[in-house]
């Protein structure tokens, strides 16, 4: 369970989805375990200095990485 869990075990497995989402989709999220947060899986983004096609890019990359994940 993820109580049981360590720190570094969290921190490995947020690490590991931050490389996979930037290498293979292109995105770059900020891992909530370096913003200071609580809990392990929450990532931080920032999209207002993106144009409306890039923001819809991202939309479009962000999508197909979940429906991946989702399909393993």
């Amino acid at each position: 369970s993820e109580a049981s869990e360590s720190i570094e075990s969290k921190e490995a497995r947020e690490r590991h989805l931050y490389l996979l989402l930037m290498k293979k989709y292109g995105l770059l999220f900020t891992p909530g375990m370096s913003m200071r947060s609580e809990r392990a899986g929450f990532f931080r983004f920032v999209f207002t200095a993106a144009s409306e096609e890039e923001f819809d890019l991202g939309l479009v990359r962000l999508r197909k990485a979940v429906e991946e994940m989702r399909n393993r």
